[in-house]
């Protein structure tokens, strides 16, 4: 079968294929959390564009795939090739060389079987190419989420720092004038210190996740200093029933280990068939010279020095049936452990997305509890130590209390929506729906 017709019907399979679970996927995808993020996007279409495990898939694909045209064709033949050093006398004459060609014929379906197993090998290796840019992608996502999260932790403390700089200045102030204490200007330095402390051990774990990401790349350095969370408003997530079928049945490792399952059936069928019969067709053509004898001289026969030609069929027959019996067993044997493999993959990822959608749905409520109370009643106190301030009925120590209230609650309410979107990672990779972003999985299926 040609290429460019494999490739065809490879086309038609995965397009019946997405219509019988489009249903599914339109119910339980993940794409209305994606995580979306111009940067994010661009790193992982840098992904797909430099990744070299990515970029070799098909070369890998096309090396067992070259196997089963290997697997089709017969064993090549034997020629071979005698000279007589000391022709043998026969009635005819004496014979001077023989030449003799066999071909071994494999026995009924074994080439059939061979070829189909190492087409299911090819199927099984594109699934698992995609299973780990599914694990990869995701990771990549974690390691800028993360990057991104101290990114915009550390925009918040230098804010801190620069108020708690402007506090510092009016205690320094208040301290030479005499109306203020020296303990007041230490407590407010040792802040500006810890926090300038925090900065830096932010940027040295950003800097960390930026080489972790380069790794999956191409290993070129990169910066991660413009890296954001993605603005949208969390939300809840999609039915839980779709996800976990999408978990059983459409994940890339799943459906790599369901062929490789039938890949090892194809191996049980091609052992068995080992113990049938092989056959080898041949024949041999015996040169042979005139009678030089005496009586051959005298009455030479009518086929004198006539070469000889002879066919032949020969008949492998494996006779020890047990060597055959045990080999089935240890395939058996193999395929019982995938099996096993399969099932505890499931139920990983059955409990992965139950986890994540659970954190998920945590996560979206208590967003709402911080964007709806917390930080309103946050700011509306904040307002009100100012206008205090102003009317001398409050102290600067008082005011700068106030302001600390307001950041933590940022800092908690950013946490949070790291760990939302981290959550949001976790759910796509459980499902293996990972959104189309630049060249994405579903875009390459295609």
């Amino acid at each position: 079968m040609s290429l460019s017709i494999r490739r065809s019907l490879e086309t038609v399979s995965f397009v019946l294929l997405m219509l019988v679970v489009s249903d599914v996927r339109s119910a339980g995808s993940t794409r209305t959390l994606q995580v979306r993020e111009p940067e994010l996007d661009r790193l992982v279409r840098a992904y797909f564009d430099r990744n070299p495990d990515w970029i070799g898939r098909d070369d890998r694909v096309q090396a067992i795939r070259s196997q089963q045209e290997v697997a089709l064709a017969y064993p090549d033949p034997l020629l071979s090739y005698r000279w007589f050093a000391a022709p043998t006398e026969t009635r005819v004459g004496p014979t001077r060389h023989a030449f003799g060609w066999r071909q071994p014929i494999p026995g009924r379906g074994k080439r059939r079987v061979e070829s189909q197993r190492h087409e299911l090998r090819a199927s099984v290796e594109t699934w698992e190419s995609r299973s780990v840019a599914v694990a990869e992608v995701s990771q990549l996502q974690r390691y800028y989420l993360q990057a991104a999260g101290r990114t915009e932790r550390s925009t918040l403390l230098k804010q801190e720092m620069e108020l708690l700089s402007r506090f510092e200045e009016v205690a320094l102030t208040r301290y030479a004038t005499g109306e203020g204490t020296q303990v007041a200007v230490i407590k407010l330095q040792t802040d500006i210190n810890r926090l300038a402390d925090e900065r830096s051990r932010l940027a040295m774990e950003s800097r960390s996740f930026a080489s972790e990401i380069a790794a999956l790349l191409d290993g070129s350095p990169l910066t991660l200093d413009d890296a954001a969370l993605p603005t949208r408003k969390p939300g809840r997530p999609p039915s839980l029933a779709p996800l976990l079928e999408m978990a059983d049945n459409l994940h890339p490792a799943v459906r790599a280990l369901q062929l490789d399952l039938r890949a090892h059936d194809l191996e049980t069928d091609r052992t068995r068939l080992s113990g049938r019969p092989d056959y080898t067709v041949g024949v041999d053509y015996v040169v042979v010279g005139d009678r030089r004898d005496r009586i051959g001289r005298l009455t030479p026969p009518a086929d004198n020095g006539d070469d000889g030609v002879s066919l032949n069929v020969g008949v492998r027959i494996p006779l020890d049936r047990s060597k055959t019996r045990s080999a089935v067993a240890g395939v058996e044997a193999r395929r019982a452990t995938r099996s096993h493999k399969l099932a505890r993959l499931r139920n990983r990822l059955l409990s992965a997305v139950r986890d994540a959608s659970t954190r998920i749905e945590t996560y979206a409520e208590r967003m709402t509890f911080y964007d709806e109370v917390l930080l309103p009643q946050a700011r509306q106190a904040l307002s009100a130590s100012e206008a205090a301030y102003r009317s001398n009925r409050l102290g600067s120590i008082d005011l700068l209390d106030a302001q600390r209230v307001l950041f933590n609650i940022r800092r908690q309410r950013l946490t949070l929506l790291t760990d939302y979107w981290l959550a949001v990672v976790d759910l796509q990779e459980a499902t293996g729906d990972l959104p189309a972003m630049g060249r994405s999985i579903a875009e390459d299926q295609r």
